[in-house]
């Protein structure tokens, strides 16, 4: 778009230290859709997250609006009751 930097032009010296990619992840069993290095959700409930170097899916209750650093690379919709999630990486 115009008039938008691409480069990072006048970032902090600290840039690796925030999240490049954001995205709406629905949750789909078998799908994986990262790997993301944190995640957030509109409505508290429980996330089935796969982890990066995994196929088995870990159960985690979430609170609504909390930045969770966890490497991921996909959400079951089995096990999942929390809405709202965001992937960051």
């Amino acid at each position: 778009m115009a008039g938008y930097d691409t480069k990072g032009a006048g970032m902090a010296p600290r840039i690796l230290e925030v999240f490049r990619n954001v995205a709406a992840i629905v949750p789909t069993d078998g799908l994986q859709v990262g790997p993301f290095m944190a995640l957030m959700c509109a409505v508290a409930g429980n996330i089935a997250l796969v982890p990066t170097n995994s196929v088995t899916p870990v159960v985690i209750p979430v609170v609504a609006g909390v930045l969770y650093r966890i490497a991921f690379q996909g959400v079951q919709a089995t096990g999942t009751t929390a809405t709202g999630i965001i992937g960051l990486g």
